[in-house]
């Protein structure tokens, strides 16, 4: 009975770290880091996915292709703002530097990933806008997307 109970915490820890926010912050991060464009929009929490595809935002990065290189990273802080976001603080150290950087990401809950474990996206806090005006001159149009 004790070795069962070890094993299903065990097994509960386990999965608890692997669908933690913390763990899907990391993930992405080094998406990013490594310019693995495609990995990095997998993570990403986008309201309207006709808005901002996974093709559309691969093209977006087609010039970021330098990867960073860094030492070591961890997370140094999270950060529950409610029930339905975190926010994860990253500090690494950049190769050939004495000074720790940090960077930040915010998480949001996207329902549920297995069992009783949330699924965590990021959200694009620094490539995203909303509540903008674009201005068009009288007799012209605004195409987005074909539209």
């Amino acid at each position: 009975m004790i070795a069962a109970a070890v094993l299903l915490l065990g097994i509960f820890l386990s999965l608890n770290k692997l669908f933690s926010p913390e763990t899907t912050a990391l993930k992405y991060w080094r998406a990013v880091q490594g310019a693995d464009w495609s990995s990095a929009y997998s993570y990403y929490s986008v309201p309207d996915n006709e808005m901002l595809s996974e093709q559309m935002y691969i093209n977006a990065h087609a010039n970021d292709t330098k990867k960073a290189v860094y030492k070591a990273e961890k997370i140094s802080s999270a950060t529950k703002t409610d029930n339905d976001t975190y926010t994860c603080t990253i500090s690494y150290l950049p190769e050939g530097s004495t000074t720790k950087e940090t960077d930040q990401v915010y998480l949001v809950r996207d329902g549920r990933k297995f069992l009783f474990w949330s699924n965590w996206k990021v959200v694009p806090s620094d490539s995203w806008a909303e509540n903008f005006m674009i201005y068009v001159p009288e007799g012209a149009s605004v195409k987005l997307n074909g539209e």
